[in-house]
């Protein structure tokens, strides 16, 4: 096991580092008028940014992408860039255990994310954000889950 993400690629994927830090999470990028989003990236887009060398130009949010990249219009960035819709909800899934630790959780959350976005279809991204009692939020600098609620401080790594 290994303490980060970036840990592993850099042992084991050393020459597609790029593309191993690779989340599957929305990121926001300049179109020359506005920012937008998008999740899949080609191979020649990297998600990450070891050094300023290689920035990517891609951020998280739509407001960083607007402050970054359109400064001198902060706010015409703002009103011109696509709005995301989002819709909480939540429900039970019968006979599933706790999870213990929070690999476990960040597996079940994974795999109801999967299910989800099999369900919704098209351009949708679910991100579960607890199971059970845990609740669990992914740290995007180092891929790694971060667990809370009753599961907090139980990375084994």
């Amino acid at each position: 096991l290994y303490r980060s993400k970036e840990d592993c690629c850099r042992n084991h994927f050393w020459w597609r580092i790029t593309q191993c830090m690779a989340n599957e999470h929305p990121m926001y990028y300049s179109t020359g008028s506005a920012c937008d989003v998008k999740v899949e990236f080609e191979d020649w887009e990297s998600k990450y940014t070891p050094g300023s060398w290689d920035a990517s130009g891609l951020y998280d949010t739509m407001e960083e992408c607007c402050i970054a990249e359109f400064w001198f219009d902060i706010d015409g960035c703002l009103g011109d860039s696509p709005r995301d819709t989002t819709f909480e909800f939540s429900f039970d899934i019968a006979q599933l255990h706790e999870p213990t630790n929070c690999q476990d959780a960040d597996i079940f959350a994974n795999a109801i994310g999967v299910g989800i976005d099999n369900v919704l279809g098209g351009t949708s991204t679910a991100e579960v954000q607890s199971v059970g009692c845990a609740t669990i939020s992914r740290n995007y600098d180092t891929g790694n889950p971060e667990c809370g609620g009753c599961i907090s401080g139980t990375f084994i790594g």
